[in-house]
């Protein structure tokens, strides 16, 4: 189980199992949202996502067509994103956690 909050607390979160494997996005919506030179995203079943505190302070943007961003209304935090073509997969924000995480063994290129 992870659980991920905002920045202010009015929103909390728990994830039941494990992220998927993450990567960090350069896009400009991710970008712009994490204020820093990438986005570090995971993706979420949403049927494993559950807002536990919060409904009412989420807030949604379309950031480009069929891309919106889930925030917090009172602290702007990011929490998530997803294309409406593919509602079931939330893109995790990772800066949102509050529990510790491991990216997933990558080769190492040794041999």
């Amino acid at each position: 189980m992870h659980q991920g909050s905002c920045l202010c607390q009015r929103i909390k979160y728990e994830i039941d199992g494990e992220l998927g494997d993450f990567g960090y996005c350069h896009c400009t919506s991710c970008r712009k949202a994490s204020g820093a030179p990438h986005g570090a995203n995971s993706p979420v079943d949403r049927a494993r996502f559950r807002l536990v505190q919060g409904v009412d302070s989420l807030r949604e943007y379309e950031s480009s067509p069929g891309k919106l961003c889930a925030f917090c209304g009172h602290c702007g935090s990011p929490i998530y994103a997803y294309l409406t073509a593919s509602r079931d997969v939330l893109r995790l924000h990772l800066g949102s956690l509050d529990t510790p995480f491991d990216k997933p063994d990558a080769p190492s290129g040794k041999p």
